[in-house]
Parts: structure tokens; C-alpha cells; sequence
């Protein structure tokens, strides 16, 4: 059972019901309401899923990706784009048990689901011999921001919410809501019996995390596509980010627990909760009989797994899930919500940009010093994509190797195109160090019970370039051959591999990757292709040339490509003539051999 359900905290007189259920400030109040009336929860959830039909109610939501923890109070409706690094093993939690009034043997129906807390009026006890008492499952992920963002997207994102994280509204107003306390008369209080409030719960976390909110915002600042997670030792790392940068949270689901798989991406909305008990305990308090409840449940798992468990709200708040809209595609240019079951030539989306694709074959063309073909199967790989498993083998995928002794000249180039173009890319460079330092598989910890992150757990369309211009004569370590192993499956197969020290388990993925190497690449690429300049890029001038292009042209581009990923394709009976004409191809050629 959850260690929330047992542990129970008087409130404050001071937090009163809101007039007209305010569903962002105080969602709580929304589901109480509805409890009270059926004691059920499918009306709470259609509740809020009628409020959340459009993208525009969707942005008014304050989201965890674009504002800083320490501007939502604690209680808040939050929504967190992210991906599922790591899922807990299920908990059992009360989703109806029975208060009992030990004066007047009155018994009320509550619940403790979408809190940390169970909740029922103080003074009265938990009844244990209720028949009417439910337990249920729920499981707790470990959830990330999306590795590999790009900044452009980011910031694409934040345009749209309507909650800018330089405008504490949800504070000032969550403040209006609890009552005006100044510390003061807190400290004048008799601290024994008081909650701190949502808004002092704030205060107190802007405090606590403060300083690893100035040593994240330089990591969420920089490139989450070139800044790779080398230190098992730092704060970060224990985060379990696959990249360095982000915000990580963990999120409860209460709901269809068996649609959920690691490397998901979802945008969760739900309930915010950043209470300082939240985070681990130190088993060794024995003055309290809170300390003491947690310490009879800790036995059941180690101190390493507990504190893995329940790291700091400050730095990992919770959030109890209500609705989640398992997102499809993460490009900020497309609709939330896109229809890709009907084919391209009905899409109206795509009318203006079809023309893109001229304009960006002559700007793929300038970057790979004028060779038009290599441009055009360059654009093919940023558009490949998984689209089944036609047994081991993926279909859809593509990956090119382009080889020059020029190349060196152009990977930044490249680079930066992929980083503007694209709304997630990992590039790599594959210098020696890097092969025998970086840890590409995701590893399971038995001792904390945790997934540990690996370079490789991405989300579906994440596009990997791998620079080998930078590897050099030397030799291999263990690690660095299980890296080259791990890269080759993931070309060959589209297959990552999970350490989990006895066996190694295979979960499918969906990673265009793109080889940039002076001769032909030590990895098996669907397509190696020499890259034949007619001229030299000017130092400077591709990063020039996008600095001058309209945002609305880059957004067709964007629009463009993320298209082409997604929409469905259907082959008529034509296609019988190409594979006719590869049949004959291929005999003549055996038959002209022999």
C-alpha cells in the first residue's frame, strides 16, 4: 500500500472550498465534488476531458516544461510533455474506505485517489473494518522531459501556453485562495498542529531549489543534442535524463496502466504535488509516529531503493495523472491532434508546403557542396520512418552513410540545419573516448530498482547523426565494443538493447540515423553514398542563410518533414511494375556475370 495512504495531516481551517470549483487552481475540489456525488471517478474524468477538448483550454494549463516549479503552487492542474524513462512496480492505493467518528460512530466514503494523503475530516479515524473498503492498483513512472529537443521546439511550445514563466499568476492567485499569512503570525502558531499551505510549501521550495535550479537552467539552455550524460556520479545523472538537461517528475496513473511502455511520449495532466514529506526519510527518526509508519513500510525495500524512489519534490515533484494524451508526434508546427489515416493528397495541412520541397533540396544541395543526389537521399532519411516489423525486419527504415574526404568541412553545417530543421536530434560524435566513455545502454539497478538511462532510450523519431571523422587509431574497451554493438543493432534492427545484468532484453524503436565519415563507415548502413562536390561551402555561410530565413519558411520546412513522417501511405498495383523491373534488373545482371 502507497505510504501516502496511511499518513494523514490536518489542514489548515484557512483552505476553504473555491467559489465555482476553479478546475486549474483547485482540481481537488472538482474531484471531492464529484466523489461526494457518486462516489465514483468517471465523471471526474469526463469532467476534465470535455474541458481539455481544444489545444487552446489545452495551453491554459501551466505547463512544467515551460514554467518554473517554484511558480505553481503545490494542488495546481499542470500538464508535463515528457517521456516515460522508468515505470515503478505497481502499488496498491485506497479507493474507498470508510472515516469513522469516534464520538459519534458517524461514518463518511472517501478516497485517497489523485492525492498524496488520505483525507477525511480531523478528529475522525480510519475505519479498518469497513466492508466497503477498495483497494486498487496504480503505478508510479518516472518521466522525463523529451531527450534531444530541440530549442527551437521548446520554445515553439512555450509560445503557445498561455502561461509565461516570467508571470507567477498561479501564485498570486493560489495565494488569494489559502488566505493571506504573513510568517510572522506563522511563527507565533503552534507549529505542532499546523500544515504549511500551498503558498508556504512555495516559498519554502523556492528556497530548497534554488541552487539546482541554476545548475539545471545552464543544461536546459545549452543543446540537449550535443550535451551526452557522462557522469554516473552527479545530481544529474541521478535524474536518470538520457541527455543532460530537462525536467524530470514522477507521475502516477491510476488509469489503463497496460497502455503505457518506456520511451512513450505523453503529455500528462494532472495534479501537482510537491510536498517536502514526499521525499525520502531517514529511518533513524524515532520521535514521531509519522517517522514510525514510514519506517514499518521501509523495511520492505532498502534505503538505496527508497531514496531512488522519493528524491526531492524541489527537484522532483509529483504529479497525480487525470488525463493523458499520448502524443503521436512531438513537431510544435503540426496540430496536437492529426489525423495520418488518410492519405497525402487529401491532407489540406500540406497544400503550401508541398512546394517546400524544391526550396529544401536546393538548401540540402548548398550544404553538401552542390551534389543534388546526395541532397536527395539525404532528404529521404529525414524522412524515414518504422512503419512495422515484417517479422525482425523494420519496414520503412533508412539509413546513409555519406562519405567524402570533404566531409569534415560540412558536419557543422549539417549539423545545424538538422538542429533547426528537425524538433529532435542527437548528434554523436564517435571519437574513441566517447565509444570507451558513454554508456549507450539503458541498465537496470537492482539495488535502487531503477532503470538507469542510456544514451540510446529515445523517443520514436529522434535522428541520430553519427560523426565519425572524429575516431582516431586505438583500441576498444568492453564498453566501447558494447556501445558499437548496441549502435549496430539499432541500425541493423532498429532494436535497443536493455541491460539487465542476467539477460539483455530488445525493445523496438524508431531512430533515423544518418553516418557522416572521410571513407566507408565501420557500421552496416542501408545506403553508403559518396558525396561528389562541385563547390566549397563559405566559412559561415549556411548558419548565415538561416539566420535570414523567415521563421514561416523554416515552419513549412518543419511542417514539411514532420508530414512526411507521419501521414500513411498506400501502394496501388503500379508498384507491381517496379518490382517487375527489379526482377529483370537483377537477372540480367547475373546473367551478364556468368
Amino acid at each position: 500500500i502507497s505510504l501516502s495512504d496511511l499518513v494523514r495531516r490536518p489542514r489548515l481551517q484557512a483552505m476553504q472550498v473555491l467559489p465555482g470549483h476553479d478546475w486549474i487552481l483547485r482540481p481537488i475540489d472538482i474531484v471531492q465534488s464529484y466523489f461526494d456525488n457518486d462516489h465514483s471517478f468517471s465523471s471526474i474524468q469526463q469532467f476534465f476531458k470535455e474541458k481539455l477538448i481544444t489545444d487552446t483550454d489545452m495551453y491554459k494549463i501551466p505547463s512544467l516544461n515551460d514554467v518554473d516549479l517554484h511558480l505553481v503552487a503545490s494542488g495546481t492542474l499542470v500538464r508535463f510533455r515528457c517521456m516515460i524513462q522508468d515505470m515503478f512496480d505497481p502499488e496498491l492505493y485506497l479507493a474507498l474506505f470508510e472515516a469513522k467518528d469516534p464520538v459519534t460512530s458517524n461514518t463518511i466514503l472517501c478516497s485517497s485517489k489523485y492525492r498524496e494523503v488520505a483525507d477525511f475530516p480531523e478528529g475522525w479515524e480510519f475505519d479498518y473494518d469497513a466492508p466497503s473498503t477498495i483497494t486498487k492498483e496504480c503505478q508510479t513512472f518516472c518521466c522525463v522531459s523529451i531527450p534531444g529537443e530541440n530549442r527551437w521546439s521548446k520554445e515553439a511550445y512555450k509560445v503557445k501556453s498561455q502561461c509565461k514563466s516570467d508571470v507567477s499568476f498561479y501564485e498570486r492567485e493560489a495565494l488569494k485562495c489559502v488566505g493571506k499569512r504573513s510568517f510572522d503570525t506563522m511563527e507565533e502558531a503552534d507549529m505542532t498542529d499546523y500544515e504549511p499551505s500551498d503558498m508556504d510549501m512555495c516559498s519554502s521550495r523556492k528556497e530548497a531549489s534554488r541552487e539546482d535550479a541554476k545548475r539545471l537552467k545552464t543544461n536546459e539552455l545549452a543543446s540537449s543534442s550535443i550535451v551526452l550524460n557522462t557522469s554516473s556520479s552527479s545530481r544529474a545523472s541521478d535524474l536518470n535524463f538520457p541527455l543532460l538537461g530537462g525536467k524530470s517528475c514522477l507521475v502516477k496513473v491510476y488509469d489503463e496502466l497496460d497502455s503505457y511502455h518506456v520511451t512513450d511520449m505523453v503529455e500528462f495532466v494532472g495534479i501537482l504535488s510537491s510536498d517536502p514529506l514526499l521525499a525520502h526519510h531517514d529511518v533513524s527518526h524515532n520521535g514521531s509516529t509519522q517517522y514510525d509508519l514510514f519506517s514499518t513500510l521501509l523495511t520492505a525495500e532498502s534505503v538505496e531503493e527508497s531514496k531512488a524512489h522519493h528524491p526531492p519534490p524541489s527537484l522532483v515533484p509529483r504529479i497525480h495523472c487525470i488525463v493523458a494524451h499520448k502524443m503521436a508526434h512531438s513537431n510544435p508546427v503540426l496540430p496536437r491532434s492529426l489525423d495520418i489515416s488518410v492519405p497525402l493528397n487529401d491532407v489540406s495541412l500540406h497544400g503550401s508546403v508541398l512546394s517546400a520541397r524544391s526550396s529544401l533540396i536546393d538548401l540540402l544541395t548548398t550544404v553538401l557542396m552542390g551534389d543534388k543526389l546526395a541532397a536527395e537521399y539525404t532528404l529521404l532519411n529525414l524522412m524515414s520512418t518504422v512503419h512495422a516489423h515484417h517479422g525482425l525486419i523494420p519496414i520503412g527504415k533508412f539509413s546513409l552513410n555519406l562519405v567524402s574526404p570533404e566531409i569534415t568541412k560540412i558536419s557543422s553545417d549539417l549539423q545545424e540545419i538538422l538542429q533547426r530543421l528537425l524538433p529532435k536530434t542527437l548528434i554523436l560524435p564517435l571519437s574513441l573516448e566517447n565509444m570507451n566513455t558513454l554508456k549507450m545502454m539503458p541498465k537496470k539497478n537492482f539495488e535502487t530498482n531503477r532503470l538507469e538511462a542510456g544514451l540510446l532510450q529515445l523517443t520514436k523519431g529522434t535522428h541520430l547523426m553519427l560523426d565519425e571523422t572524429l575516431l582516431t587509431a586505438g583500441q576498444l574497451n568492453n564498453n566501447g565494443c558494447l556501445n558499437l554493438q548496441a549502435l549496430a543493432n539499432v541500425l541493423t534492427w532498429q532494436k535497443v538493447k536493455y541491460d539487465f545484468q542476467y539477460h539483455v532484453v530488445e525493445i523496438s524503436c524508431d531512430l533515423p540515423i544518418l553516418v557522416l565519415s572521410e571513407g566507408k563507415s565501420l557500421l552496416q548502413v542501408d545506403c553508403s553514398l559518396p558525396v561528389k562536390p562541385t563547390c566549397l561551402p563559405e566559412a559561415g555561410g549556411i548558419l548565415q542563410s538561416l539566420e535570414q530565413t523567415a521563421v514561416e519558411h523554416l515552419n513549412k520546412f518543419r511542417m514539411y518533414l514532420g508530414l512526411c513522417r507521419l501521414l500513411k501511405y498506400q501502394l496501388t498495383s503500379d508498384i507491381q511494375i517496379v518490382s517487375s523491373h527489379l526482377v529483370l534488373c537483377c537477372t540480367n545482371k547475373y546473367i551478364s556475370r556468368n
